[in-house]
């Protein structure tokens, strides 16, 4: 409802008591001046019935106007009305959710992970809230089994403590025992923990240097062949060198075959047996060599044609006695080439020699197999060992 406005008009021999009568019984203060006028009536004295005479008469008329509205509460004048304030005793801003709108604006988050900035220990980053102030509202940090501080995507070790490495495959997994030598075995059982060396089941051996690999009791700086077994020698390009030894395409052979002068007869001795003996337990040891080609050369003395002649029988005469001793007669081939490939001038007796000469050449090698027990040495059949003279044979 408007605010009520009342008008009064007054005439009379004393209009200023009608003014107090209504100023001391209604509170009013009346308006005798207004200029709208409201049909008053002038009343001279006497002119009304009654007892008496009154002192004063008037006539007054009231009337209700409407005024201003009234705006709606707001206690606590932040411009937004009670009745859409969700906090309506504090002053606070507009908002588009209903239950925020006119509440004081929330403190600073600026990662929106509901901890504010100001306790917030990573304020741009998004995480969970935790009792420790360093870490509160800072994320989770990436997965780390063994707590070595090396995130597990990236530990070749996540289940092992370890350190840091740039060698992506050794990243935090732990430091290897001490070896100062770098040999491979770890100092707590070096025997020779500052000398680099070999593994070797004698503890007191493990891990120092093999100074005789072969074994042959020849240390390696005076064995001629430190990875093969042979006896001494007081010829330092043999000692210590097997009687026949396989290199490159070759079973190379130190001594050769002694035969009888102009003949393919082997001649008994010694000597010969063991280079054969040699050939033998090399293709015995090795079934990998599936082919062997048995070569016999001459010097250039005599008839070129009987030579190559003498030669191949010389070679034939070397693959039956293989055979006659366990050899598989496929494994072999005999060839002779005379004075077709000499190895030295023909000038000298010691060139001529060299040229007369038994050669054993791989024809076929299979890829080696894995190494299996030694199976027993076969006897070989007892007849005469072939053996060495102490002639020197001619072609």
């Amino acid at each position: 409802m408007g605010a009520q406005v009342v008008h009064v008009e007054v005439t009379g021999k004393d209009g200023t008591k009608l003014q107090q009568f209504f100023s001391d019984v209604f509170g009013w203060s009346l308006d005798t001046n207004n200029p709208g006028g409201y049909g008053m009536y002038r009343q001279d004295d006497g002119l009304t019935g009654g007892i008496g005479n009154p002192t004063t008469r008037g006539l007054v008329s009231l009337e209700w106007a409407p005024g201003a509205a009234m705006a709606p509460p707001d206690r606590d004048l932040d411009g937004i009305i009670d009745v859409a304030d969700a906090c309506p005793s504090v002053p606070g801003v507009p908002s588009a959710e209903p239950t925020r709108n006119g509440c004081p604006p929330p403190p600073a988050d600026r990662d929106g992970d509901g901890i504010a900035d100001a306790s917030d220990a990573c304020p741009t980053k998004s995480g969970p809230a935790s009792a420790d102030p360093a870490t509160n509202g800072c994320p989770l940090p990436p997965p780390d089994a063994d707590k070595d501080g090396i995130a597990d995507a990236s530990d070749a070790c996540p289940r092992e403590p370890g350190v840091a490495s740039a060698d992506a495959t050794k990243n935090g997994c732990p430091l290897p025992p001490p070896d100062r030598d770098g040999d491979g075995i770890t100092d707590a059982s070096d025997a020779c923990p500052e000398e680099a060396g070999v593994a070797d089941a004698d503890p007191t051996r493990n891990g120092c240097p093999d100074r005789d690999r072969d074994h042959d009791g020849i240390a390696n700086t005076e064995d001629a062949c430190p990875n093969d077994a042979g006896p001494a020698s007081p010829d330092p390009k043999r000692n210590g060198c097997p009687k026949a030894i396989v290199t490159g395409n070759q079973i190379k052979i130190l001594d050769q075959v002694k035969f009888k002068s102009a003949s393919s007869r082997i001649l008994p001795g010694q000597e010969s047996a063991d280079v054969l003996m040699a050939v033998r337990a090399i293709l015995v040891d090795q079934p990998n060599i599936k082919k062997v080609r048995v070569e016999g050369h001459t010097d250039s003395v005599g008839d070129a044609r009987s030579n190559r002649k003498l030669s191949a029988g010389r070679a034939a005469a070397v693959v039956k006695w293989l055979v006659d001793h366990g050899i598989d007669r496929d494994r072999l081939e005999a060839q002779g080439f005379g004075p077709d490939r000499p190895i030295a001038p023909n000038v000298s007796p010691a060139g001529r020699r060299e040229n007369r000469r038994v050669e054993f050449h791989l024809v076929d090698m299979a890829a080696a197999e894995p190494a299996a027990a030694a199976a027993p040495a076969q006897t070989p059949p007892a007849t005469a060992p072939a053996s060495v003279s102490n002639a020197a044979p001619t072609p």
